[in-house]
């Protein structure tokens, strides 16, 4: 992304966004949106509720919250419920 803030020069950033899940550790799932309460996948996915770290990564530093899928992630729903284990989401 390059944007020129009030006419200056551009800048971008490089920014990245997944989901590490803890039943499948060598698994990471893209997601394409993050909120405090879901997640939405890049590409329909099926995976079991349970625990993982949903990782923000911008210009190579990563941001990682613990969080709970409640119901699991599945095909015909992108959008997935999740409970966060902390108080501040830091995205």
């Amino acid at each position: 992304m390059q944007q020129a803030a009030f006419g200056g020069t551009p800048f971008s950033a490089e920014v990245d966004l997944w989901l590490e899940c803890d039943s499948h550790p060598d698994r990471v799932v893209p997601l394409r949106q993050a909120g405090v309460d879901f997640i939405a996948a890049a590409d329909p996915v099926e995976l079991p509720a349970g625990s993982g770290w949903v990782v923000v990564s911008v210009d190579g530093e990563h941001y990682r919250n613990r969080v709970y899928l409640v119901n699991g992630m599945n095909t015909t729903h992108r959008k997935t419920e999740i409970v966060c284990f902390k108080d501040e989401v830091p995205f």
